[in-house]
């Protein structure tokens, strides 16, 4: 039998769930072992809003966030399902944080090297349009779709050099033709956009431009954390 919340009127927010615990991070916390979907009482509202950040060190150049080496506060979610996983940071521990000046000063030298290459990079690719054509239907959907590895290839093509896909801020794959401004994230401050022409097989008029087809914005930074000093 489920306990009732004692005294929950019509309308009332309850700041315990249906198990007499408060909820988590992640939603109302169930009973252990409890996969069944759980009956809420009629009139009560269940209200979970949470803004979780979370500290990182960068590890490498992250556009518009920070350079390698910074100790950063960034959303829960970005961290997790972006910088995490692609190694472009760790979370900030205190062993992490007595890394960071390591990490800077590497990061500075590889930096200083590589300037030259992505400023001459940049300039290749400012300006530049690239066609695609598509088999598509009547109304302009894409019987397949342009990903940012095909993008990079092309890219490539235009470099005489190999082009990491990953640096194509391609929100989703193009499934439609149209006019596309995307932008290529060379480095953290370096961002040149490129323009993807995609046309129908047999089309060879310029189609309407499109709606840009970058990738949103990486979430507010809430503040940026000094490096600590860890306890002896």
């Amino acid at each position: 039998m489920v306990p009732a919340l004692a005294d929950a009127g019509a309308g009332t927010i309850a700041s315990r769930n249906i198990y007499g615990r408060r909820p988590t991070k992640m939603g109302y916390n169930p009973r252990p072992n409890q996969s069944h979907r759980l009956a809420r009482p009629r009139g009560v509202r269940f209200v979970v809003s949470y803004r979780c950040d979370m500290k990182v060190l960068l590890t490498q150049d992250v556009y518009k966030l920070g350079h390698a080496g910074e100790v950063k506060t960034v959303a829960d979610g970005y961290g997790r399902n972006f910088l995490l996983p692609r190694g472009l940071a760790f979370l900030a521990t205190a062993g992490a944080i007595r890394q960071a000046e390591s990490v800077k000063t590497r990061a500075v030298k590889t930096r200083a090297t590589q300037q030259s290459d992505i400023d001459a990079t940049a300039q290749v690719l400012t300006g530049q349009t690239i066609h695609f054509t598509a088999r598509a239907g009547e109304k302009g959907k894409l019987y397949g779709s342009i990903t940012s590895a095909t993008i990079a290839a092309e890219i490539a093509k235009l470099l005489g050099k190999e082009f990491d896909k990953r640096k194509v801020a391609l929100r989703e794959p193009i499934r439609d033709v149209g006019t596309y401004v995307i932008p290529i994230r060379l480095a953290a401050d370096v961002a040149p956009t490129v323009t993807v022409i995609v046309l129908a097989e047999g089309v060879k008029q310029v189609v309407a431009a499109a709606p840009v087809a970058a990738e949103p914005e990486p979430e507010p930074v809430a503040e940026e954390a000094a490096p600590e000093t860890p306890a002896a």
